[in-house]
């Protein structure tokens, strides 16, 4: 007989694996479970490979309010944020003692339970605690909870702030950009002396908080330039002009000084901000220099009042997704501001004194911008401030010699072009500012466009009309005018110096009319109106405005300022057969403009004039007139003199010369001896007359025989007062004929003088002898050839004979008209010729008379010149003139230049015809212009000599009288060189921006226009320039010589040719005797050389006499003009070098002794030119290439950069590395280039690697990032302006998925996580789970794939796309993760509702928040559950074995990691999990079902279920949590047996009863919903049986009824039987048996208690059955 086939089977399974919900049939491992309910695979106790249930949540602590937020603080404890959207709390929670402190409850923390906060915290240098947060409702914020900044109550007792703290918070005070005032200085000199050196000074500060500093650098003040010789004694005040002590206990100062063109930042130190000033003497050099260098106060680092979240990246400050400020279109309103030029009178040493209100160049172009400031400090893009609109005049063509610079180059001569426009307003109002300064006129700008156009495609920027998409006319105006569109581009142009155009006191010259006060240009502004939103709206977060200029740095149309001088033309000798050139020399000390030359001729001079205002010459040729024609002085060829170009040399670039106005002054100066020139002897005719009839008398002498003595008693002489010639008195004085008479006259005469003394002498002292000449030598014949006055045929020469020879006969009758005194004469006696006969005798005397003649005459011509003192002749002119009269200018003011070039003290060619002969004289430049220039209509009239100055009168030539001042008048035309530059300043967004507040200008009433104060900034100086000119008659003169040395200036003449001159070599008689074969060759009387030729010297009006005094020849013509002048240079602080004279400048405060300036031991070194451009403003490094403002991008477009450019979601900024021991905030700073954009929004941060980060975004796959700080202090701080430092190294994807796929995208920030396992997220719309490792690894895969991608995507999105609150799971949605450190497990929780399906045509969303209406009418809360379905869930994930575990029915509002397990928060609780034994599955109160289903298989056989086997093990803890108990019988209450086909409906499980039969056998039990079934328990094996398929009806023969065995819930995890599946009262017979290839058992435990469940092992017992 056959062995009976063995059927029976078991399928066992064990649950040391996971969960697995994909795979359900044959390939599923029989270590897996397909469900499991608030379940764990380890307990307590360890129990690996085994799944139990899961330990309850208690609540540890509780906030008054619904937590909305925590932050980790330090160990254990955290900061806690809870609002019931009424009041707000921040409190600190200590998890090891469960204990909660409020720091802080007050209203104005506006919490709001749709808003979470998102942040970080950290611990400070001071050990205190510090948060930082965002909830994208409030600004950013950061609180030190151990120094809570409460609002104080203040007084002042003994100069001493006391303050209270009250129980409220100063809200203002933590935020992480804070409410503020703008900090404004100025500076003025300090009241002690210092030891600043020399520079430009200005400072600028910024708020700190605990030393840190928190806002950006206020704008700077106005710089103030120090300047002493001495370089070291000056100091500074510095006064607070606003400070927000309300907000702010403290600000830095900070001094930036530009020394020696070096620029340089220092902080000067840490102030209260109610101190009002500080004065600073000296500037520790080892005071902590500004960081990132002076540069660094120009950065406005972005101010984002708000962001998404705040992450930390190691010691990094993360913000994402920062709400910038809404960039409004203030364009519109821009377009209707009015600019309005000031003129503001100052003492004329303003700069001197330290005054630092720089103006504006007249007759100059500037551009203008406005920017806006918020009450957080941050700023506005700029928007330019157009120039006024032209009139139809203005627009005009005009023509006349002004308008032919333009129109010779093919310009359009427009009136606005050719002349200034500027409008004098008779109604400005006149003020007196804080300062001192005086207002005294203003008005409306000159027109002015440009050859650029605004944008022509942009009208919703550039036109004031526009009406926007919103129908909001963002202009509110109508007014064509104001729009700006394809137009060109306007700026403002400023008054020229004569813009009035009247005489006496005009208000827009840079000076009043005596010069007392200089006139400094300003600029203010009108109808400025408040910036609005897109639908019109004021802004109210905005305080005021700055206002900006464009810099001039190469768009100046004024090149230089200042006077210009005709120059002089001269023939140069022998330039015909040479270079063929005319020559040029520079005008004398002032601007005299006469052609009658006063020292110099066209020929050269033999003898002075004969009297005052005679041009009559002798020259070299012999006879006539030759003074210069009138074309000597030069109407179109001049020097221009101008500081601009005389301290440094610009390229000339200059095409216009443009007239301004005369300036005129009076000259005081005054002649002098000239110093170290040595003195001489001249003498004139009548001593050389002397000398040849004493020359006679030796020649008597010596033919004569000897002599003897006799007395004669004289008698009276008497003249001829008849005039008739005929010789009188004893002798017949006047008709001697005879050599002895003559003799005999001539001693007496000698005799007569020798009585008296030299001083009395007037023989030789007093008067010339012509006369004795005359009568002497040619008798009384000779004076009958001239028997009356001037004829008209007579030479030149006899007319000055007779003409000297009356005068010479009044001399004689009025000396020799008296008695003379007794003299003593000789007689001769015989001489050795008186033997020879008479021929040999004449023969022999011819020749010895000459002989002996020339030998008296030389005796006796050095006799004289032994007797006559020395004289000095050689003299100067010095003067000085302060040109401080202004007249406006007539005739043509504009002039083309032809020519233009720098002058040096040499010989130069100049506009290729000229030589310029500018030796020794001051560098300088000359200009040719077009057409002549009229003189000024005040003549100058400097040019003096002596003799113009004192006159013809004998009395004025005392020396005590040559010397004294005189006065005359100056003047010459004040002008400016230009160039034209069509599209000055190019396109607006090229411009660099320079700021002209110093501090925020409040905007006053919210919807008024108002007017600004006058602001200044400028770059242009006021001041006396002063230049020391000498014009040079002779380019070698005698210098610290003895007196009496032999000079000829004749060969030494600078220029052709001096008037005045003179030989100092001794009249030789062989020059005489030259020349008297001269004349009779020529028979030229002028031929005759006589002393007199031997100079040409200015001299009173007397004939030449015995010796030559009182008269003079000049050797230089010096003068010093000081004019005002409009200059980039500070002329007040021109500078010397110490101990060099010759360095030395006119100061009329502190060098103006002429006599020193002009010494002749440097006379020739000109001008010394020493500046310091530290001292001007233009200088200042933000002035050259660093912009202070932005104007807003060609492209921008109002509509988009509201709904885009405000909220930046695709933005992240990073803050300055942080680290415990810096004791400065970094993590509050936030620079200009620490941000970057991505293509989504970004969604989270987490810290990967060492100093890297990845970051998450919405649509994208993530970044990681590895940052590296290179350059860095010892603080780590960066030492740019922020460079991207964080970004620096190559961003790497981290996944390679095209970009349409999002792969691994993340939407919900609380989903990621970083744990000691790694770092998980969640990818909501997607469906996956993440692990970030070595590389990205979609755990979701592991047996869930297909759950997560059902259940994970947001339910309520699905009817409500547009729900807000999608990354908030305390009253909205949302998904988070949380890591239990103890277990090492991981849980991920979705929060999620799912509208009813019978009433989903009835709810509507609100739009805002977690609110909705039913019907229309009733609003219900999210979550509500009569219209919402929970849709939401936990799930469990081990990283140690890579495996799912478990659903949870905990769904909290928050998760906190903690270092041993962690929390959640439910409402106001903190609720603590997998930290108690004493109670399972209760979660937030309330107790939940521990399950767990488990599906074996037969593979391809069919068996029949029939018994239920698992192993399970129940555990009761003591207190102590470590021992436990063995409860024996404790099972899971409910069971149910399904396949596919067939379900066991609800098996309620009841423990078998122990020896009780009766009781047994009413088992199973039908319920109408359930079935209750028993239980046998043996050892740790649990068994049930009693079960069979209670479905209704399968279909089997009704193919419509199609009904599933259960109904999931939206979470996807809780699955209820199908009450219309099952027919628990099937009749016996129906009940059918599992049979199947696989059965799965779900085992429930509803209330788990204190009971510890563990089950190891499920075995289904079956039966083989096979069809």
């Amino acid at each position: 007989m056959a062995k009976q086939q063995n059927n029976s089977g078991a399928e066992g399974g064990s649950f040391d694996k996971r969960l697995n919900e994909d795979i359900k049939g044959w390939a599923k491992s029989p270590s897996e479970w397909t469900q499991a309910r608030n379940a764990v695979n380890n307990t307590t106790s360890g129990d690996i490979g085994e799944i139990s249930n899961e330990m309850s949540n208690y609540i540890c602590s509780s906030a008054p309010y619904t937590i909305i937020g925590t932050i980790h603080l330090v160990g254990d404890e955290w900061a806690i944020f809870s609002t019931n959207d009424t009041d707000s709390e921040i409190g600190r929670f200590v998890e090891s003692d469960c204990s909660y402190t409020k720091i802080v409850n007050d209203p104005c923390l506006n919490f709001n339970r749709d808003n979470l906060i998102i942040g970080v915290g950290r611990k400070t240098f001071e050990c205190n605690r510090r948060v930082y947060w965002d909830d994208a409702r409030n600004p950013s914020r950061t609180l030190d909870l151990d120094d809570v900044p409460w609002i104080q109550e203040c007084e002042t007792i003994d100069s001493c702030e006391i303050c209270t703290d009250t129980t409220a918070i100063d809200c203002a005070k933590i935020r992480l950009e804070p409410l503020m005032s703008n900090l404004s200085f100025t500076v003025s000199v300090g009241p002690s002396s210092g030891e600043l050196p020399n520079g430009q000074y200005y400072v600028a500060g910024a708020y700190v908080v605990n030393g840190e500093r928190v806002t950006d650098y206020s704008l700077p003040s106005l710089p103030i330039g120090l300047f002493t010789h001495d370089n070291l004694s000056s100091s500074l005040e510095v006064t607070i002009e606003n400070a927000d002590d309300e907000a702010f206990d403290e600000f830095e100062l900070v001094l930036i000084r530009l020394v020696s063109r070096n620029t340089t930042g220092r902080i000067v130190g840490t102030y209260s901000t109610r101190q009002k000033t500080i004065v600073i003497d000296n500037l520790n050099l080892q005071a902590a220099e500004v960081p990132f260098g002076p540069a660094s106060i120009l950065i406005r680092n972005p101010i984002a009042d708000s962001s998404d979240g705040i992450f930390q990246n190691g010691k990094y400050l993360i913000r994402t997704g920062p709400t910038d400020k809404f960039d409004f279109n203030y364009q519109p309103l821009a377009n209707q501001i009015k600019s309005k030029w000031v003129s503001i009178e100052y003492d004329t040493d303003y700069y001197r004194n330290g005054g630092t209100h720089t103006g504006y160049m007249r007759d100059e172009t500037y551009a203008f911008f406005i920017r806006w400031i918020y009450n957080t400090g941050d700023k506005s893009n700029s928007y330019h401030i157009p120039g006024r609109v032209s009139t139809l005049q203005e627009q005009a063509i005009i023509g006349g010699n002004d308008s032919l610079v333009d129109t010779q180059d093919g310009v359009i001569s427009y009136r606005w072009r050719v002349q200034n426009t500027a409008i004098i307003d008779p109604l400005y109002p006149t003020s007196t500012l804080p300062d001192g300064g005086n207002v005294i006129g203003g008005g409306d700008m000159a027109y002015w466009e440009s050859s650029e156009i605004y944008d022509d495609d942009l009208p919703e920027v550039w036109n004031g009309t526009y009406i926007n998409e919103q129908g909001i006319n963002i202009g509110n105006t109508t007014n064509t005018n104001f729009d700006l569109c394809g137009k060109e581009i306007r700026h403002h142009k400023f008054p020229d110096n004569a813009s009035d155009n009247v005489t006496g006191n005009i208000i827009t010259n840079h000076y009043n009319f005596d010069g007392t006060k200089i006139r400094v240009m300003g600029v203010a502004f009108e109808n400025i109106l408040p910036p609005v939103n897109n639908e019109g709206v004021v802004i109210d977060n905005i305080v005021g405005y700055e206002v900006l200029r464009g810099s001039r740095l190469g768009n100046k149309t004024v090149i230089a300022k200042g006077m210009i001088n005709n120059m002089r033309e001269y023939d140069i000798p022998n330039s015909s057969q040479t270079t063929g050139k005319k020559g040029l020399y520079a005008n004398y000390p002032f601007n005299p403009v006469t052609y009658n030359d006063r020292f110099l001729n066209a020929e050269a001079t033999i003898s002075a004039p004969l009297q005052s205002g005679q041009d009559y010459v002798k020259n070299e040729d012999g006879g006539g007139l030759s003074p210069y024609g009138t074309d000597q002085v030069k109407k179109d060829i001049f020097t221009f003199h101008s500081p601009e170009l005389s301290f440094r040399q610009p390229y000339l670039t200059a095409k216009e010369l443009k007239i301004y106005g005369e300036i005129y002054g009076t000259a005081t100066g005054n002649f002098e001896e000239v110093e170290d020139h040595p003195k001489h002897k001249l003498i004139g005719d009548a001593a050389f007359i002397i000398a040849t009839v004493l020359g006679l008398g030796y020649v008597i002498g010596k033919m004569d025989g000897g002599d003897k003595k006799i007395s004669i008693e004289g008698s009276s002489l008497k003249s001829d007062t008849a005039g008739t010639g005929t010789a009188v008195g004893t002798g017949g004085v006047w008709g001697l004929n005879d050599p002895v008479g003559t003799a005999l006259w001539a001693t007496k005469a000698a005799a007569y003088n020798t009585a008296g003394s030299l001083a009395q002498n007037t023989f030789f002292n007093n008067q010339d002898s012509l006369a004795i000449f005359l009568g002497a030598t040619f008798g009384s014949a000779a004076f009958g050839l001239l028997p009356g006055g001037v004829q008209s045929g007579d030479t030149k020469a006899i007319a000055a004979f007779k003409v000297e020879y009356r005068k010479q006969k009044a001399i004689a009758a009025a000396n020799f008209g008296v008695d003379t005194p007794k003299y003593t004469t000789t007689q001769s006696q015989d001489s050795d010729f008186s033997k020879l006969p008479r021929l040999l005798r004449a023969a022999q005397g011819a020749i010895t008379f000459t002989q002996y003649w020339a030998e008296g005459i030389d005796a006796v011509l050095n006799l004289i010149y032994s007797l006559i003192p020395f004289t000095q002749y050689a003299y100067r002119y010095q003067a000085h003139c302060l040109y401080n009269k202004f007249k406006a200018p007539t005739g043509t003011l504009r002039n083309s230049l032809l020519d233009q070039n720098y002058v040096g003290s040499n010989l130069q060619t100049f506009a290729s015809t000229y030589q310029i002969n500018n030796i020794y004289r001051s560098k300088t430049v000359a200009l040719q212009t077009q057409l002549p220039i009229l003189n000024t209509t005040n003549i100058d009239n400097t040019q003096k000599t002596l003799r113009d100055v004192l006159g013809a009168s004998g009395e004025l030539w005392k020396k005590e009288r040559k010397f004294e001042p005189f006065t005359t008048t100056a003047a010459s035309h004040y002008v400016g060189i230009k160039q034209r530059q069509l599209n000055q300043y190019g396109q607006i967004a090229n411009i660099i921006q320079i700021p002209i507040s110093t501090g925020t200008t409040d905007r006053g009433l919210v919807t008024n226009p108002t007017n600004s104060p006058i602001f200044f900034n400028g770059d242009v100086y006021i001041g006396r320039y002063s230049e020391k000119n000498t014009m040079f008659f002779f380019y070698n003169w005698m210098e610290n010589m003895p007196d009496g040395t032999e000079f000829d200036y004749r060969l030494n003449k600078m220029l052709t040719h001096p008037k005045f001159w003179m030989d100092t070599e001794p009249f030789d008689l062989n020059e005489f005797v030259t020349s008297i074969g001269t004349l009779i060759t020529n028979f030229n009387w002028s031929d005759i050389q006589t002393p007199r030729d031997k100079f040409a010297l200015d001299r009173k009006n007397v004939s030449p006499g015995f010796r030559i005094k009182n008269a003079a020849m000049y050797l230089f013509n010096s003068g010093v003009r000081e004019f005002f002048v409009e200059s980039e240079i500070n002329v007040d602080y021109r500078d010397y070098d110490e101990g060099l004279e010759v360095s030395r400048h006119y100061d009329h405060r502190e060098y103006s002794d002429l006599k020193t300036i002009f010494s002749t031991n440097y006379i020739k070194s000109g001008n010394f030119y020493k500046y310091d451009y530290s001292l001007s403003i233009n200088k200042l490094f933000n002035n050259l290439t660093v912009g202070w403002g932005n104007v807003q991008a060609r492209n921008y477009n109002p509509a988009i950069s509201e709904t885009c450019y405000k909220y930046r979601p695709n933005r992240v900024l990073y803050s300055l590395p942080q680290s415990t021991e810096i004791v400065n905030d970094n993590w509050r700073i936030f620079l200009a280039n620490n941000y970057k954009d991505f293509g989504s929004r970004v969604s989270s941060v987490e810290k990967i690697g060492k100093n890297g980060a990845i970051f998450f975004f919405d649509n994208e796959s993530p970044i990681q990032v590895q940052g590296v700080d290179i350059l860095q202090t010892d603080q780590e701080t960066k030492i740019t302006i922020g460079d991207g430092g964080l970004f620096s190294q190559p961003m790497q994807n981290v996944s390679n998925a095209n970009k349409p796929h999002e792969y691994g995208s993340c939407q919900n920030r609380l989903s990621v996580i970083n744990t000691p396992a790694g770092l998980y997220y969640i990818s909501q719309n997607q469906g996956k789970i993440f692990q970030m490792g070595t590389q990205l690894t979609e755990i979701s895969n592991i047996m869930m794939k297909w759950w997560f991608s059902k259940y994970l995507p947001y339910k309520l999105t699905d009817d409500f796309p547009d729900f807000e609150l999608i990354d908030n799971p305390v009253v909205g949605i949302g998904c988070q993760s949380v890591f239990d450190n103890d277990n090492q497990v991981c849980f991920f929780s979705k929060k999620d509702y799912k509208l009813r399906k019978d009433i989903e045509d009835l709810v509507e969303y609100t739009g805002k928040g977690k609110m909705f209406t039913v019907n229309k009418r009733l609003r219900v809360e999210l979550g509500d559950p009569r219209y919402f379905e929970d849709a939401s869930w936990t799930v469990s994930y081990d990283p140690k074995s890579k495996g799912w575990i478990s659903y949870h029915d905990w769904h909290p509002d928050l998760t906190i990691p903690s270092k041993n397990t962690f929390m959640t928060t439910k409402m106001g609780g903190i609720w603590k999990h997998a930290d108690t034994t004493s109670s399972y599955c209760k979660f937030y109160g309330k107790d939940y079902p521990f399950e767990v289903e488990f599906t074996l298989n037969t593979k391809t056989e069919v068996h029949t279920l029939r018994n239920i086997l698992y192993y399970m093990e129940v555990f009761k803890y003591a207190e102590n949590g470590d021992d436990r108990f063995h409860v024996l019988d404790f099972n899971f209450d409910e069971a149910i047996v399904y396949n596919s086909e067939q379900c066991s409906g609800l098996l309620d499980l009841n423990l078998m009863p122990k020896n009780n039969a009766p009781k047994i056998v009413t088992y199973p039990r039908i319920n109408p919903t359930s079935i209750d079934i028993l239980y046998s328990k043996e050892e740790q094996k649990y068994r049930f049986n009693q079960f069979w398929d209670v479905t209704d009806n399968r279909g089997e023969f009704d193919l419509d009824i199609q009904r599933t065995i259960f109904l999931t819930e939206p979470n996807g995890y809780v699955r209820n039987l199908n009450p219309d599946n099952l027919n628990y009262a099937k009749e016996a017979l129906q009940r059918k048996k599992f049979r199947h290839y696989k059965n799965t058992v779900l085992l429930r435990r509803k209330v788990s208690g204190d009971k510890n469940m563990k089950i190891a092992l499920a075995v289904q017992l079956t039966l083989r059955s096979p069809r």
